[in-house]
């Protein structure tokens, strides 16, 4: 039975109960050759008999109707909080799809030569002649050079591997070409950035802004028509390659709501 047919249900048994009582004492009624007070004795006792009732079915009537503004104001509220999501998380997602086609920035260059430069020193690179000269002075100006006119790479390539997501992400030691070695090094670090679990500080722009989405849809977790609709929203709003790219950085991939989204 719908809740919202009680009412209903309610007001007809009640005035069948009302019609049964008067059925019960109509012959107790006075008649038209009966006095005043007759009457208005009568009137008492059927008021009496009659007022509770009518009393009771008001608070029914009344807590139906409360039941229903409730759950309309919680509809409502629901709406109102659906809508607030959906306009904080399409602004979230146009910004991160936009950061993914500007280029990397000076930062995240600076740090990937720091980490060359460290290597080469540690002896990573077999020995292989990757500065002039092995000293600070030197280094410090292919650094420079690098700077002033740096790669221009976007985060989506690199993410991506420049399109070719599923080929392997290698740095060639051999044949060793000396003339592009440090640009292999810095295109084969800078793309390991996006494929390595790192701290928040250590990981390009765009991996932080995507890990903060799914943070804002784990919010919603407990209302799942929210949940639902923002996931929805994520997948039609990223493309497959920049989807399948994501899924190979491990702090993205670990992550619940992202387990969600490619199940």
């Amino acid at each position: 039975m719908k809740k919202d047919k009680v009412p209903y249900i309610v007001v007809v048994i009640l005035t069948l109960l009302i019609v049964f009582i008067l059925y019960l004492f109509h012959e107790a009624f006075p008649s038209r050759k009966d006095s005043v007070d007759a009457w208005l004795n009568t009137a008492a006792i059927i008021n009496g008999l009659i007022t509770p009732i009518l009393t009771l079915a008001g608070v029914v009537l009344i807590w139906f109707t409360w039941q229903t503004s409730k759950k309309e104001l919680e509809a409502t509220n629901e709406v109102l909080e659906l809508d607030k999501a959906v306009k904080i998380f399409t602004a979230m997602i146009d910004a991160t799809n936009k950061l993914l086609n500007k280029r990397v920035t000076s930062k995240q260059i600076s740090k990937v030569f720091n980490l060359i430069v460290k290597e080469w020193h540690d002896g990573d690179y077999k020995g292989l002649q990757v500065f002039e000269n092995n000293d600070e002075n030197s280094i410090l100006n292919e650094k420079f050079k690098l700077l002033i006119d740096p790669p221009k790479y976007t985060h989506l390539d690199l993410m991506t591997n420049f399109g070719r997501i599923n080929v392997a992400n290698v740095l060639q030691l051999e044949p060793f070409n000396k003339e592009n070695f440090l640009d292999d090094a810095l295109k084969f670090h800078l793309i390991n950035m996006y494929t390595k679990r790192l701290d928040k500080e250590d990981r390009p722009s765009p991996i932080n802004k995507v890990i903060i989405i799914l943070e804002y849809i784990q919010l919603y977790k407990s209302n799942e028509m929210i949940s639902d609709t923002l996931v929805n929203l994520f997948l039609f709003n990223i493309e497959d390659s920049v989807l399948e790219a994501l899924a190979k950085n491990p702090s993205i991939k670990a992550h619940p709501i992202f387990k969600k989204i490619v199940e």
